[in-house]
């Protein structure tokens, strides 16, 4: 197998984890590769605990090591303020392989980690995959710009409605979008670490934001927190506090939002709100990518649109579109 057949191993054993445990890190995978041959595969499992390179090395000695060629999705941390955890960096040079190869650099610290192997004599090549991009889309914003990753999910119309025309109502149909685009949201939720609504959307809605419909089959699936913005008192009989092992958070003005997630170190939100909460995140500069589910229906005058008020998005740009039975899923950022 060539470095980036063994790169997809070792990302694989990362996805295998459920992303919920090991908020706010990434998660990592890592794949010890001896004479041709895998002996050993690891990953990140919970926050605080060992990582990648610590549970992929286990039972192996240093002199089996030194033929070795260890897979790892990110750069391997080095010593730091706040760490739970020794340095993997420290570790590597401890068991001296002969080989090192990488998949992404870390934001923390770019090349530190390389050039503390390459001084040590260990060889290190980086492969610049989108592995840990895949795993953590999240991760370098939190990182470098100290905010959380914010996906705004709109399901709408083909009139830009996200409410349903009286008729849906009438037929019992209270959602825009078919039953694959419901089980892909489902997905979508549980790769995220909090869902934001408003206090709006509660009392209107009375949702249950949980992720019954998700088929995941990169990890295990659970489901996100939830934070409510707003000042308005939610009924403790509201369906969103039915959900059991998540929190509920309250946030009374959107400026609040940033540092009570940096505080909560949650980092990464999708959006499940009104127009006027998605026009104020894409005002203050508030999502980073956008996620529109289309239908191909027509809701009228009468439904609420996706937006209260005309908003530039010419900051984001088209990635990729699929079709999901009768409905669009387009993705901006």
């Amino acid at each position: 197998m060539n470095d980036l057949e063994l790169m997809d191993i070792a990302a694989k054993s990362a996805a295998a984890i459920n992303p919920h445990n090991t908020k706010s890190n990434p998660r990592v995978g890592c794949v010890v590769m001896i004479e041709n041959e895998i002996v050993a595969t690891g990953a990140h499992k919970f926050f605080g605990e060992a990582h990648a390179e610590v549970n992929a090395l286990k039972g192996l000695t240093n002199s089996d090591l030194k033929t070795a060629t260890i897979y790892i999705t990110l750069e391997p941390c080095v010593k730091g303020i706040g760490k739970k955890t020794p340095a993997c960096t420290d570790l590597l040079l401890k068991v001296k392989p002969e080989r090192v190869v990488i998949g992404s650099l870390d934001p923390h610290f770019p090349a530190q980690g390389i050039n503390q192997l390459e001084a040590a004599g260990i060889k290190v090549s980086v492969l610049k995959t989108k592995h840990h991009e895949l795993l953590n889309p999240w991760f370098k914003t939190w990182i470098t710009q100290k905010e959380p990753f914010s996906t705004l999910k709109i399901a709408q119309s083909l009139d830009g409605k996200i409410t349903p025309a009286q008729i849906m109502y009438e037929s019992g149909n209270r959602k825009i979008t078919g039953a694959l685009t419901q089980k892909k949201v489902h997905n979508l939720r549980a790769t995220h670490q909090a869902i934001l609504t408003s206090t709006q959307t509660v009392l209107e809605d009375n949702p249950l934001f949980d992720v019954r419909h998700a088929n995941n089959l990169l990890h295990p699936v659970s489901a996100p927190d939830v934070i409510v913005i707003g000042s308005r008192e939610i009924p403790s009989t509201a369906r969103l506090f039915s959900v059991t092992n998540r929190k509920v958070h309250f946030v009374q003005k959107l400026e609040d939002l940033v540092s009570y997630c940096q505080q909560q170190n949650l980092a990464s939100i999708l959006t499940e709100c009104g127009g006027t909460l998605n026009t104020a995140l894409i005002k203050t500069g508030l999502a980073n990518q956008i996620e529109i589910f289309t239908a191909p229906i027509i809701c009228g005058n009468t439904a609420k649109p996706s937006f209260v008020k005309n908003v530039d998005l010419a900051q984001f740009k088209l990635q990729q579109w699929c079709k999901i039975g009768d409905d669009f899923r387009l993705t901006f950022n």
